[in-house]
């Protein structure tokens, strides 16, 4: 088995190379960890079959694990820029747009104005509720005045009607009296006229 170097030193570049990371995708990463990882395994196990070269197969073996920690800590580092780019939009080669942070805090400030004008809307209709509320509670204390007005009217008509009765039958009764005392004047003063008067009735 031949050491894995040249598995190594590409590895090495590409930690020491930041384009080499930009244009790395996680899925090519995660196909060099396995390399990795199957090297290791190779190396472990010719170091139980191969005691005579022991010492060389375990420097490749620290080697290679101090490589698998350190592309370990840049795969999550790798995921992790990925996700981020994914999530904001900024893919490579694509124009720059707007973060959904930034989209979401626009929306909030619209919905916020939003709101601050349906408040503003409702405080407006609220203040003409209270004010036709206040013109309500007038027309209904002017209701009432004018309900009792017509029931003191009411009430002076119906005297008056009784009292025009009560009139009317001291006139009738005045007017009675008094044909009554012409009568017997005429009667006493003409006795022709009551002759005739008698004979009539």
């Amino acid at each position: 088995m031949a050491a894995p170097t040249s598995l190594y030193d590409r590895l090495t570049r590409l930690l020491e190379d930041k384009e080499a990371q930009a244009a790395l995708t996680v899925k090519e990463g995660v196909v060099l960890q396995d390399q990795l990882a199957a090297a290791l395994d190779r190396l472990r196990q010719k170091i139980r079959e191969d005691p005579d070269d022991r010492d060389k197969w375990t420097a490749h073996k620290e080697r290679g694990e101090a490589l698998a920690k350190q592309w370990t800590g840049f795969m999550r580092k790798l995921r992790l820029t990925k996700e981020h780019e994914n999530l904001v939009g900024k893919a490579p080669n694509k124009p720059l747009e707007k973060a959904p942070h930034v989209a979401v805090n626009q929306s909030l400030k619209r919905t916020q104005q939003t709101l601050a004008l349906e408040m503003e809307r409702a405080a407006q209709v609220q203040s003409r509720l209270g004010e036709g509320k206040a013109h309500l509670h007038q027309s209904n204390d002017k209701y009432a005045e004018l309900t009792a007005e017509l029931a003191r009217t009411r009430k002076i008509l119906h005297e008056l009607q009784l009292q025009a009765n009560k009139d009317r039958l001291w006139i009738g009764a005045g007017i009675a009296l008094l044909s009554i005392s012409v009568t017997i004047v005429v009667v006493e003063r003409l006795p022709v006229l009551g002759y005739i008067l008698s004979f009539i009735y």
